[in-house]
């Protein structure tokens, strides 16, 4: 029923993830309220987003990484979105969530994504389906 659902997420640059976390630290540093800066472009409050099991696996593998991984550190960010909630360049910055491997010495991980079936040139995943809507 959901099986299109275990790919859900894309990669992203650590390069990219900083940029929105910066985004997100200048509004929330403007005195924003919370309710403001969790608002998507539709006017909800974003509370959750969804990853799908096949992407948060490509975070945990070791073979792509080279390193034995702690777990996953979530990034608050704010990054631009299209009108149907597509990480999109030039949409209104929206509230977001970037997932990054985290190795044993608690620094952030890099890797190949050279091998996944788009490419990418990601060392974090982001792009998940927000919530609401509460569907993946």
């Amino acid at each position: 029923m959901y099986k299109e659902h275990l790919d859900k997420g894309q990669p992203f640059s650590m390069a990219a993830i900083r940029e929105f976390v910066k985004n997100f630290k200048t509004q929330i540093s403007k005195k924003t309220s919370l309710k403001e800066a969790f608002t998507d472009a539709k006017g909800e409050i974003r509370e959750a987003e969804f990853f799908g099991r096949n992407k948060i696996a490509t975070l945990l593998d070791t073979s792509k990484i080279g390193k034995e991984v702690l777990g996953i550190r979530v990034y608050y960010g704010l990054a631009p979105e299209d009108g149907e909630r597509n990480l999109a360049a030039g949409g209104k910055l929206c509230p977001r969530l970037f997932l990054v491997p985290v190795g044993m010495d608690g620094k952030d991980l890099t890797f190949d994504t050279s091998c996944l079936k788009d490419g990418g040139d990601g060392d974090g995943l982001g792009g998940g389906a927000p919530q609401p809507p509460y569907q993946a």
